[in-house]
């Protein structure tokens, strides 16, 4: 069965909760690539009414915004012992860095 990006982030997120902490990572960083390669089809508006219409509030925009930066980040993180470590790690980055729009 094919699925649309939103359809498979939403139930990818979902299926987040009952997976080992290691396939998690995978996890959200397969959402953070889908929804990359769905924004930069998209101009920012449209964008923005995409999520809108297919994502939130099923996922908080906070987190849409978190697994986008596991995926930029995915070297760094794929290795990681779990989530609670990458997203630390995330928000190093981060606070080093200053924040950027996404």
């Amino acid at each position: 069965m094919i699925r649309t990006p939103a359809e498979e982030i939403l139930a990818t997120h979902q299926n987040m909760g009952i997976m080992l902490l290691k396939t998690s990572i995978v996890s959200a960083i397969r959402i953070g690539e889908i929804l990359s390669k769905q924004r930069d089809l998209l101009s920012d508006g449209d964008w923005m009414l995409w999520l809108e219409v297919n994502i939130l509030p099923s996922i908080s925009y906070e987190s849409v915004v978190l697994y986008m930066r596991l995926y930029d980040s995915r070297t760094r993180v794929s290795d990681m012992a779990n989530l609670t470590e990458a997203y630390r790690f995330i928000q190093e980055q981060r606070q080093a860095t200053g924040p950027s729009a996404l």
